[in-house]
């Protein structure tokens, strides 16, 4: 089964813009081991037509059309609404989306020597909706902003510099982060883990290596 073919992406485009991604994601499981969190994305689109795909591979819970409850269908890859009210509107889609474990997605290493776990989002060319819904195409672009309910000893990160933290329970703190640009939703990204931060300096040389700034 393609997951989105030509025609499809071209339809939703006229269809439906989408200006802003608020992305919630609590990733507290993955530093268990357990193979799946809890993620929802609230969309704000302004709507053309009224049936609606958006791109998401997990357990869909429950979808919302401006804070209330919707029917939806899904299959593999995509959840789909009937007869969306056309205008601006606001839609979140909850849902329960797995760790991967071959490089694509949100993968989740777990070190054999100390057990240290290290999480890192690889989405190109469509594996965004594996990690968080979203309209996984590259024409529609987003502003994202992401919060992410992790460990206090990990290392977030996020495209954008985290603007606040707060402390959820003990050991657990969430940190919002900086809008991004317009953004495809392959180029979305989260890294969170047990790693090391290591202070340099913006690189100023060119692809050969040569440094150009003297």
């Amino acid at each position: 089964m393609s997951l989105l073919t030509k025609a499809d992406a071209l339809a939703r485009s006229q269809a439906v813009s989408v200006t802003w991604a608020d992305v919630s994601i609590d990733l507290r499981s993955g530093a268990t081991d357990a193979l799946d969190y809890p993620v929802t994305s609230l969309f704000t689109c302004e709507v053309r037509g009224g049936d609606m795909m958006i791109d998401v591979a997990g357990t869909v819970e429950a979808v919302t059309v401006d804070g209330a409850a919707v029917p939806f269908t899904t299959d593999d890859h995509h959840v789909y609404l009937t007869g969306v009210p056309r205008g601006t509107r606001q839609i979140g889609v909850s849902a329960r989306c797995r760790y991967s474990t071959n490089g694509q997605g949100l993968h989740r290493y777990v070190d054999p020597e100390d057990g240290r776990v290290y999480c890192y989002t690889h989405f190109e060319p469509m594996d965004a909706h594996t990690a968080w819904p979203c309209f996984d195409q590259p024409d529609i672009k987003p502003r994202w902003r992401f919060s992410v309910i992790a460990p206090a000893h990990w290392e977030v990160r996020n495209n954008q510099p985290a603007v606040e933290t707060e402390t959820v329970s003990e050991g657990v703190v969430l940190t919002r982060f900086a809008p991004t640009p317009p953004l495809s939703a392959y180029l979305s990204a989260i890294i969170a883990g047990d790693f090391a931060v290591v202070p340099c300096q913006p690189w100023t040389g060119t692809l050969a290596g040569e440094d150009q700034s003297v």
